[in-house]
């Protein structure tokens, strides 16, 4: 596994370390992990998603009730019953939205989104569940992203 190490003082980063691998074979493009390197950290991501989201709604007037498509990109394509998710259900897994639909990164988000999810609510652990949440996340906070692109480059 790879990690990485940045010390920052009160002028900037002051030192910074990198070890291990940051991607291994069989996945694509294996390379050493680099101060530098941007990876998803997996299922440790979503406690710190969630965590972040309950914080960041409430600032920004946004309710777990609420359908999550209007926290995403606008210039997605949404599919009626995509628009019927609300944040809650991303958040507990229970959306309709599996991986074996949908992926993690933008453009299989994107796709997720101009299709029906799963008509079955019932709990269905799936990654990109929480992958929506981070795109949200971006666009609470209010950076200048309104696009999918823009979005992909403040991830």
């Amino acid at each position: 596994m790879g990690w990485s190490v940045t010390v920052m003082g009160a002028g900037g980063a002051t030192a910074s370390v990198a070890g291990g691998a940051a991607r291994r074979a069989p996945d694509s493009a294996p390379r050493a992990m680099s101060d530098k390197e941007r990876i998803s950290i997996a299922s440790v991501s979503k406690t710190i998603t969630a965590a972040t989201m309950m914080r960041v709604m409430p600032q920004k007037n946004v309710k777990l009730g609420d359908k999550a498509y209007l926290q995403l990109p606008s210039d997605w394509t949404f599919d009626p019953k995509f628009k019927e998710v609300t944040i809650q259900q991303l958040m507990g897994h229970t959306s309709g939205i599996w991986d074996e639909n949908c992926g993690i990164d933008l453009a299989t988000l994107k796709a997720c989104a101009a299709k029906a999810p799963q008509a079955d609510k019932s709990f269905h652990y799936a990654n990109t569940n929480y992958a929506l949440q981070r795109l949200m996340l971006v666009r609470m906070y209010g950076l200048s992203a309104t696009t999918a692109e823009d979005m992909a480059t403040n991830m």
